[in-house]
C-alpha cells in the first residue's frame, strides 16, 4: 500500500530516498531552500511544496534528511517549520544523523508542543544503499511510532530495527544493577556470551567495521579459566574481581555440581 510521504532535504541522501519511494509507488512532495534540488525529483514524479510547513500539511508522515542539528532545528521550529503545521496523528522519521541529544530535546518539545511523535531513524548504507532500499536503520523511539513508520520504512530499507528508545535493554536493566550491588546469582552461561560476540564479531569483520571494546570483552570471555567456559558469567566476574582485589572474600559461590 502507497503512503503519501514528504521529504524535507533534497541533498544526496534525501533526494535518494525521495527516489526509491517515487519508484515504490508512494506520493511523495519535496521541500528544499535550494530549488535546483528539487528539479531532478519533479522529473520523476514528486510534488514540490514551498515551505516546511505546508509540506507537513501534504502529509502524516515527514521526512528530514538533513546535514546538521542546527538545519533540523530550523526546519522543524523556526517560522514556516514543520512545527506550524504539525498535529498529533502525523509522524515525523528523522533520517539524520545528528547528535543524538539534541535529537532527543526536539523530540520531545516538538510533542510536546504539538502532539506530533517523532523517530530517529539514522540510516547506514551511503546512497547507493538508499537507491536500492538496502540501509540499515537503527531506530531510536517508541514502539508504537516504530510500528507506524513500517508502511515507509519497507521499501527503504533492509534491516529495519528499533533500539530500545531511553535505556530499553531489558538486559541492561537486570546486569547493571546486579553489577551495582555485586549481586553474581546465576544469569547463564560463559559459552552462551561468547557464541554472541562471536556473531558480533564476525559481522563487524564482514562490514569491515572496527569494534576495539567488543574485541576486548570477547578476548577476556575466551580466556576466562579453564573449566568455566560452560559455566556462569559470575564465576568470570568473580575471577577479575578477585585479580583486582575488589572480591569480598566473605561472598561464596556456589558449586556447580550442587546448583539445580
Amino acid at each position: 500500500m502507497s503512503t503519501g510521504v514528504v521529504v524535507i532535504g533534497a541533498g544526496t541522501m534525501g533526494s535518494a530516498i525521495a527516489t526509491r519511494l517515487l519508484e515504490c509507488r508512494h506520493t511523495v512532495s519535496v521541500f528544499d531552500l535550494d530549488t535546483r534540488k528539487t528539479a531532478a525529483l519533479v522529473e520523476k514524479g514528486a510534488k514540490v511544496s514551498p515551505s516546511a510547513s505546508s509540506a507537513t500539511t501534504a502529509s502524516d508522515v515527514v521526512i528530514l534528511s538533513l546535514n546538521h542539528a542546527d538545519i533540523v532545528r530550523k526546519a522543524v521550529f523556526a517560522d514556516a517549520g514543520v512545527s506550524e503545521t504539525a498535529k498529533a496523528e502525523k509522524l515525523l522519521i528523522d533520517m539524520s544523523s545528528i547528535d543524538p541529544a539534541a535529537t532527543a530535546e526536539m523530540a520531545e518539545q516538538l510533542e510536546k508542543t504539538t502532539g506530533m511523535a517523532w523517530l530517529d531513524c539514522p540510516l547506514s548504507g551511503g546512497r547507493p544503499g538508499a537507491l536500492a532500499g538496502k540501509p540499515t536503520v537503527m531506530a531510536g523511539g517508541a514502539l508504537t511510532n516504530f510500528e507506524r513508520a513500517r508502511a515507509v520504512m519497507k521499501d527503504l530499507c533492509a534491516n529495519y530495527t528499533l533500539m530500545g528508545g531511553r535505556a530499553g535493554s531489558r538486559i541492561m536493566q537486570e546486569f547493571m544493577v546486579k553489577f551495582a550491588v555485586r549481586d553474581f546469582t546465576p544469569t547463564g552461561r560463559i559459552d552462551s556470551m561468547l557464541k554472541a560476540l562471536d556473531s558480533v564479531q564476525e559481522f563487524a569483520l564482514k562490514t569491515k567495521t572496527p569494534l576495539p571494546l567488543t574485541s576486548a570483552v570477547t578476548d577476556i570471555h575466551r580466556i576466562s579459566p579453564s573449566g568455566l567456559a560452560v559455566r556462569l558469567p559470575c564465576a568470570m566476574y568473580r575471577c577479575i574481581l578477585r585479580r583486582a582485589k575488589f572480591w569480598p572474600r566473605s561472598v561464596k559461590m556456589v558449586p556447580a555440581s550442587r546448583r539445580s
